[in-house]
């Protein structure tokens, strides 16, 4: 079962004739498991789908100020197995399959900028990672899959009187366990996989 998490919008926005200033921050968070198991023989398919997607934009009263953010993240789990029991050959085997899936997938920006008597300043940083792992045991079954992916983008931009900065990254991960028949065999697959970013700009002047 997927945990889905959004933290959304923290807004600054504050203006006097000497000092003005504004901010975003959003972040997300998707935790997966995925299990299937069969002992025997049948058909046994699980599959978990998330997603998140959020935008964000502020600008102060005068239009010297903006600031603005979108991030999304999607991320799917399946699996499927199939097994027979009987007898084979005159050797009577039953299957034995297990499929285990965890994920997590994390995004987080923040932007600020101000200005004032003593210049102006806008600052913007992103995180983006996801991390996958994959368990597969077969004994006697006939198939077995186990499928992972994610995709998330992140782009921002910030606008003052020192500069525009521009932000944009993505990350995608994927893995994929596929096991023909090993009716008379075992087999055993074990992945992890990790990806990561990280940015951040500073314009600061007069």
């Amino acid at each position: 079962m997927f945990k889905i998490a959004a933290v959304f919008t923290l807004v600054l926005l504050l203006a006097s004739g000497a000092w003005a200033a504004i901010g975003l921050t959003e972040g997300f968070y998707i935790g997966g498991t995925n299990q299937a198991g069969l002992i025997g023989g049948g058909l046994v398919e699980s599959t978990n789908f998330g997603t998140v997607g959020q935008v964000q934009e502020v600008i102060n009263s005068t239009g010297s100020l903006f600031a603005a953010h979108k991030q999304d993240g999607t991320l799917v789990q399946t699996a499927s197995t199939k097994g027979q029991s009987g007898c084979s050959y005159g050797c009577c085997k039953g299957s034995e399959n297990s499929v285990w899936q965890g994920a997590e997938a994390w995004g987080a920006q923040d932007q600020f900028a101000a200005e004032g008597c003593l210049g102006s300043i806008g600052t913007a940083s992103q995180e983006l990672g996801v991390g996958l792992d994959t368990n597969v045991s077969t004994k006697h079954g006939k198939e077995t899959t186990a499928y992972q992916g994610f995709f998330g983008s992140q782009d921002q931009i910030t606008v003052t009187p020192a500069g525009v900065s521009i932000q944009e990254q993505a990350a995608e991960a994927t893995q994929l366990v596929d096991i023909g028949n090993s009716y008379f065999s075992q087999a055993n697959v074990s992945n992890t996989l990790n990806v990561q970013g990280s940015q951040s700009q500073v314009v600061i002047g007069q």
